[in-house]
């Protein structure tokens, strides 16, 4: 009875000291959007990260299931709204929605799906305008001399 008491014990331990672990933490220094911020995220996901921006300056975030990578990072930006999400987004195919109405100027933001493999750019190939067809040559043989005026006009 002991021994399982004792085993009991040691898992919700193990529980609590790993969930410890992986805490993570989002700082955002800046109160208007427009002007610098800084971001300090430490063993946060980009999902995270993300989504703590978003509340804090009133935008919604869409589409963070497409997110490639769900590692924890630990990093620290500094500078516009626009240019922190722009490198954290780097890697991802994303849409910035403005809206002249939010201080920030982002309604929101929405991450868009992305294929993997061969397909996974998608290029517009468009039909160059048809060239008027150029006169068609005449062989040598059909060629005409210049005239020659005998009169010396």
């Amino acid at each position: 009875m002991i021994r399982t008491k004792l085993q009991a014990f040691s898992a919700v331990m193990f529980l609590v000291l790993a969930a410890g672990v992986s805490t993570t933490a989002v700082a955002i220094k800046g109160e208007e959007p427009r002007k610098p911020i800084t971001v300090t995220a430490a063993n946060t996901a980009l999902d995270r990260i993300l989504q703590d921006i978003g509340r804090t300056y009133g935008f919604d975030v869409r589409g963070l299931q497409h997110i490639q990578s769900k590692e924890a990072i630990s990093i620290t930006l500094s500078g516009s709204l626009e240019d922190i999400l722009g490198r954290l987004l780097r890697n991802q195919n994303y849409m910035l929605v403005r809206s002249p109405d939010n201080p920030s100027g982002i309604e929101k933001v929405i991450i868009i799906e992305t294929t993997q493999g061969e397909d996974a750019t998608a290029t517009v190939m468009r039909r160059r305008p048809a060239r008027p067809a150029a006169p068609a040559a005449r062989p040598v043989s059909e060629a005409r001399p210049p005239r020659l005026s005998a009169s010396g006009n």
